[in-house]
């Protein structure tokens, strides 16, 4: 169960992120940027921002003395100089809490102090917010009195505040004593900022409707931001994934990546993409810098649509899977399967090097080729670089589509590696990466996989069914995995007020079976995935479960029963979680 400190501390984190969102807010008024959210007027945000941060401060202070661990009493919290516990950092907490407090209780009577005074006082915001952030450093928020981990993922989160925080002063000094007319026409990084964080998808940071490809810098909801001169197109997109609680808090991903179109030539464009993951090396404390890249390729596409015909090389050009070369915070579904997790610990679906063809036939039919070596990549400690020992191919195809935009989609794959790198198959739990089932692997690996998705929309409850299947065969020791999972997701609610609720159900079958042995785990994972409202799908809450129960053979079980396990995730992006 999640300890009183533990909430304390979560709630201190999204009260330092909503306060630097305030200061934005704020610049953005005294810049008069034109930033709307649908009737909502950066004014009325900054109102709402504001005082939701001031309760979620509150609440973070009131929580402490409630545990036993932090030693406080109620008096402490007024002037915690003499508390057993980091008597510095907490009063410097303290100090920012009152500095806080006569800036909400001015706003509040704003008409009888009159503006000039209250605008005075409610400069204050600007003394307390770097004090809070540094109270978030310089703070262990387990009361233990450890070491500061300047990149744990807790302080880089407060650290990213503090640079934007840093970057809204800066801009709010150079400008100081320019007239609103050349704010506005000097500001435009604030109204980019803005935008990605409050703009709704289709509007670009003025208010306008985006009615085709600017030129300059514009705002994509799907894609990130966007800059464009003449016909070339740089993009570039963001997003942090952090797990408030699964046992302790810790980073899932934190990925930036950009895609870069030339101008068209004779019919095509010449691409390059790159996306990092900066947990692959626990942000640079362990392994080699390289061992970032998920994504890093060059290419020649199709002018109008990659679709249509795109050649690529570099990492990550594999395709054996529905979401093949797509960056995982521009993803719809919630997440992996445990059976599609496991089989890339042993590269069969993993990052690797190689070259990749596609094209579109037919009616819609997308063909996709592959040939690479998934024994290693950029990401990998020791990096291979050869093109021939995987080969892999897929085909998928639209059946059926409606004026709603309902449709039907249905997919098929097949890979072949000549060799396999690891020496076990370890099928992992859906949430907490517990092992529960294990095989001996080697040799040439065969696999197959189906897929299909079903999206239903002009309903009062929009649904989507998708499900896929694959299966392995290891020739060196026999070894079969196969699997699959099918997922509903329901709509429940979409309010531009209260953001939108979806929940989702997703059962799961695995089996391994190796020299006779076989086991098999069963599994049913569902959660609530909400967006934050007022944030244009670009904050998101996830809270999911999962029960799993294996059986069978010794030699192949690891875990034997069930195994229960529950998350709790934060993502903010730079495009909006749009799930249908």
């Amino acid at each position: 169960m999640m300890a009183t400190l533990d909430v304390s501390a979560i709630l201190g984190l999204i009260a330092l992120v909503g306060l630097c969102a305030d200061a934005w807010l704020g610049l953005a008024i005294w810049a008069r940027i034109k930033v709307r959210v649908g009737r909502v007027t950066p004014f009325g945000l900054h109102k709402w921002t504001g005082y939701a941060a001031a309760i979620t401060v509150g609440a973070h202070v009131v929580l402490i003395p409630l545990d036993p661990r932090s030693k406080f009493s109620w008096a402490d919290l007024a002037l915690p100089l003499w508390t057993e516990h980091q008597p510095v950092a907490n009063t410097l907490g303290a100090v920012a809490l009152w500095l806080l407090a006569i800036v909400v209780v001015s706003s509040y009577f704003l008409k009888r102090l009159g503006f000039q005074r209250w605008r005075k006082l409610h400069y204050l915001a600007f003394v307390a917010i770097p004090v809070l952030l540094v109270h978030g450093v310089v703070t262990d928020p387990a009361l233990r009195d450890q070491p500061i981990d300047f990149l744990d993922a807790e302080k880089l989160l407060v650290e990213g505040a503090a640079l934007l925080f840093m970057v809204a002063v800066f801009i709010r000094l150079r400008l100081r004593g320019r007239k609103p007319r050349a704010r506005g026409n000097r500001s435009h990084a604030v109204a980019i900022i803005l935008g990605i964080l409050f703009v709704p998808g289709g509007a670009r940071a003025d208010g306008s409707e985006s009615d085709g490809p600017a030129q300059g810098w514009s705002l994509d909801p799907d894609a990130g931001a966007v800059w464009t001169r003449g016909g070339w197109t740089y993009t570039t997109w963001g997003f942090a994934q952090g797990v408030v609680w699964d046992g302790e808090p810790y980073w899932r991903r934190a990925r930036q990546g950009m895609l870069l179109l030339s101008t068209a030539i004779g019919g095509v464009r010449a691409t390059a993409v790159y996306e990092v993951d900066l947990t692959d090396n626990d942000f640079f404390r362990q392994g080699p810098g390289w061992k970032i890249f998920e994504n890093a390729f060059i290419g020649v596409q199709n002018a109008e649509s990659a679709d249509r015909f795109r050649v690529l090389y570099g990492e990550n050009t594999h395709v054996l899977s529905r979401e093949d070369n797509q960056s995982s915070g521009n993803l719809p579904t919630i997440n992996r399967s445990m059976i599609l997790e496991s089989h890339g610990s042993v590269h069969a679906f993993g990052t690797q090097w190689g070259g990749q063809l596609r094209g579109t036939v037919g009616h819609g039919v997308l063909l996709t080729a592959s040939m690479g070596d998934n024994t290693g990549s950029l990401n990998q400690e020791h990096p291979h670089f050869g093109v021939a020992n995987d080969f892999g191919g897929k085909a998928s195809a639209p059946l059926w589509k409606n004026a709603a935009d309902s449709r039907l989609a249905v997919g098929a794959a097949g890979d072949y590696t000549r060799h396999s790198d690891d020496p076990a198959f370890i099928l992992a739990s859906s949430l907490g990466n517990a092992p529960l089932l294990r095989a001996p692997v080697g040799g040439a690996r065969v696999s197959g996989e189906v897929d299909a998705e079903l999206i239903l929309r002009g309903h009062a409850l929009p649904l989507q069914v998708e499900t896929e299947w694959i299966a392995s065969r290891f020739a060196g020791t026999g070894t079969i995995a196969l699997g699959g999972y099918v997922q509903g997701l329901a709509q429940l609610y979409d309010s531009r007020c209260h953001g939108d609720l979806s929940v989702f159900v997703r059962p799961e079958f695995a089996r391994l079976s190796s020299n006779g042995a076989a086991a098999a785990t069963l599994a049913v994972r569902a959660g609530l995935d909400w967006n934050v409202p007022v944030t244009a799908q670009r904050a998101n809450v996830l809270l999911e479960g999962a029960w799993h129960r294996s059986e069978g053979a010794a030699d192949v079980l690891v875990a034997h029963g069930a195994v229960w396990e529950l998350r709790l995730m934060l993502r903010v992006s730079l495009t909006r979680h749009a799930r249908f």
